[in-house]
């Protein structure tokens, strides 16, 4: 939430004013004092933090791996030739231990690619079209918690309140310009909201943008451009189209879409990145505090081409990874100690992670994976401590391709030949308490 403070501010070289010897005299004016609101991001849990557009935008320049390094605890696996963004959490990263996601739907892609990659996940969405970004360190309670160890990152992208902010009609422009490889870049929007739609509170908004950026090869700090095969150059393009219709206070739907493409070099090889997320949302909320439910589905496709004119063995690779799910989450507030009431939210999730190599595969190995959950999560703030305690069940089953390795490696027996060479199956669930 956000905090309005009122500061003092005295014009002058100390911080406490100074009275003449002749406290009773009148004939000295008194000085005047103005107030200054200052803004300051808050949050019940200090695990969490949270960039807003301007913050984003404006403070780091719309770089998201800059704002994001700017987060306590959180970096970024940064190469100047691959524009996909590798988030590490108190120093872990990968599968299984961040939940990276854009708009609240988890970017599960990943490539092996020789010395140029770390195999983790890598998120592609274009910078202009964010609207914030937020983290939380450590557990990771609701719905994006499942199977995140160490934490998560959501980009949140344009929505409603960014493009119509004075009315029923509205937009967005930003254009940028640099040099040293910064060459351009900029974000157009429009959005209308239809009134009367579905009764006589009902509203109906569209929004849609388009983004686009050129970015050339820097020079590093003594002068010299660097190396093609460490190349930053990058042109992605990307875009959104969104829509929200609410008939009264109570219901609210929305259905989303938004795509990233690009080509650059990387490994040796040129990437062809085509990212596309798809979501539905859906909230009630009536007049009672025991009832604030959320629901969302959502669809993700990463696709990725190698050029067959540039690399070595694995040109023409072709990789396609989907993912989808589903998640619904409930808020009620239970009076308990007036006016220190009790926040409990629970609900479910699933979703699944489809894998799929389909030329050149190299060291990517195809798979899928599904994964549920069943949550809960006390929350209970009093003064200046809050209290938090949750409980997760979560299983998942993964079927995947193991290629062959050699015997005595890896529980293979010795002296006997390679094991290996087939899909195996393997599920497991297990209770997660926390307390904090």
């Amino acid at each position: 939430m956000r905090v309005k403070l009122s500061v003092l501010v005295v014009a002058g070289a100390f911080s406490m004013p100074v009275y003449s010897q002749g406290s009773s005299s009148t004939s000295q004016s008194t000085p005047v004092v103005e107030l200054i609101g200052i803004n300051i991001q808050t949050s019940a849990n200090p695990t969490n933090n949270q960039l807003d557009e301007e913050d984003l935008q404006i403070k780091n320049a719309g770089n998201p791996q800059r704002a994001l390094r700017s987060m306590p605890g959180v970096f970024t696996n940064q190469l100047s030739n691959q524009p996909g963004i590798e988030i590490s959490i108190r120093g872990l990263s990968g599968y299984g231990r961040i939940n990276s996601m854009i708009d609240g739907v988890p970017q599960n892609f990943k490539n092996v690619a020789g010395h140029s990659s770390t195999g983790n996940n890598l998120l592609y969405v274009h910078p202009e079209l964010l609207a914030g970004i937020s983290v939380t360190r450590g557990v990771v309670s609701g719905a994006h918690g499942a199977g995140a160890l160490a934490g998560a990152a959501n980009m949140r992208t344009l929505s409603e309140e960014d493009v119509l902010t004075f009315g029923n009609t509205g937009g967005l422009t930003r254009m940028r310009f640099g040099n040293n490889g910064a060459h351009a870049s900029g974000v157009a929007a429009v959005g209308h909201r239809f009134t009367g739609v579905g009764g006589d509170d009902g509203t109906l908004s569209i929004i849609a943008a388009g983004a686009y950026k050129n970015e050339g090869n820097y020079k590093t700090g003594d002068g010299s451009k660097l190396a093609d095969n460490r190349s930053s150059d990058s042109s992605p393009k990307g875009g959104l189209v969104k829509m929200r219709f609410k008939p009264n206070d109570r219901h609210q739907f929305e259905l989303g879409s938004v795509w990233y493409r690009n080509t650059f070099n990387n490994s040796n090889y040129e990437w062809d990145v085509d990212n596309t997320t798809v979501t539905a949302d859906y909230a009630y909320t009536p007049n009672n505090p025991l009832i604030s439910l959320k629901a969302q589905a959502y669809y993700n496709q990463t696709v990725l081409d190698y050029a067959d004119h540039i690399g070595g063995t694995y040109a023409g690779r072709r990789i396609d990874n989907d993912t989808w799910g589903i998640n619904i989450t409930n808020d009620s507030v239970i009076s308990v100690l007036d006016p220190y009431d009790l926040l409990l939210s629970y609900g479910l999730a699933w979703d699944h992670n489809s894998y799929t190599p389909k030329k050149n595969r190299g060291g990517n190995h195809p798979g899928k994976i599904d994964k549920g959950s069943v949550f809960s999560n006390l929350q209970w703030t009093f003064s200046r401590t809050t209290l938090l305690a949750g409980l997760r069940y979560e299983h998942y089953r993964l079927n995947g391709y193991r290629p062959p390795y050699t015997a005595g490696v890896a529980g293979c027996p010795s002296g006997g030949s390679a094991c290996g060479d087939n899909w195996e199956t393997t599920s497991d669930g297990k209770l997660l308490p926390n307390i904090g």
